[in-house]
């Protein structure tokens, strides 16, 4: 007798330990899969209350009611997250081989493909780690940010490095639609503008050094706007059958 009673408390204390398996084999969580096109921004609240802005060309992976020990979700593309504070179950984003760990903050997740990943903090805390790899035999590195700092992973030298971004309260307008640019590169200018308003856009010439200072707000022509980018830098835009051409000289002039 005492035997099974033994046994009984055994298989309680696995059931209690392994809880979040069990429910998961006995009933499955749905995954949502949330994806934008080009020139789309959409809103998602998640089961936990949290409230993430998805960018134009972007998806999000999440389950449709959070269980176990974490909130995780994954990212491809860029969003604005706005993360409901709970110190027992940490949200967490996964966006290539970078994850983000938040307890409860706002913050930008900018991962395209084969682009840099950035993360920017505008309130609260977050850790950014990335993933050890065998195959370029890295270890996990990993940094803490604060409000206005940013980590950027380079896909180039599969670093991650942290730095200050005075201008991360921008990133509220962002969300939007709103771009605010203080010395940005134009090749990330065209790239976004091509994501938002769904145009074709070529770039030739030298542009690896121009930058730009300036607003794009909803409402403005894409085209009129280029027209200002490439005034400030010396260099031509043109539009011919639905593309647009951008092409730089020396922007140093």
């Amino acid at each position: 007798m005492a035997a099974v009673a033994a046994a009984i408390v055994l298989l309680a204390g696995l059931s209690w330990t392994y809880r979040t398996q069990l429910m998961d084999f006995v009933s499955p969580v749905e995954t949502e899969y949330v994806i934008t096109a080009s020139g789309e921004r959409k809103q998602v609240l998640l089961a936990d209350g949290s409230r993430v802005w998805l960018g134009p060309e972007s998806s999000l992976e999440h389950p449709y009611t959070f269980r176990g020990q974490t909130r995780a979700v994954v990212l491809k593309g860029e969003a604005f997250f706005e993360v409901e504070p709970d110190k027992t179950h940490p949200f967490i984003i996964r966006s290539g081989e970078i994850n983000t760990r938040v307890l409860g903050t706002s913050f930008n997740v900018k991962a395209y493909r084969q682009q840099d990943v950035a993360v920017t903090v505008v309130t609260g805390a977050v850790r950014v780690a990335t993933e050890g790899s065998e195959n370029h035999k890295e270890k996990e590195a990993s940094v803490e940010l604060r409000p206005n700092q940013r980590a950027v992973f380079s896909n180039e030298t599969r670093s991650l490095v942290k730095e200050e971004a005075p201008d991360a309260i921008a990133l509220l307008d962002r969300r939007e639609g709103i771009f605010h640019y203080r010395g940005t590169a134009v090749t990330e200018i065209l790239s976004d503008m091509a994501r938002e308003y769904k145009v074709k856009i070529t770039a030739e010439g030298d542009l690896a050094h121009c930058t730009f200072y300036g607003t794009k707000r909803p409402g403005d022509d894409v085209f009129r706007f280029l027209e200002k980018v490439a005034l400030a830098i010396n260099a031509e835009v043109s539009k011919e059958a639905g593309m647009i051409y951008f092409k730089g000289t020396d922007c140093t002039k």
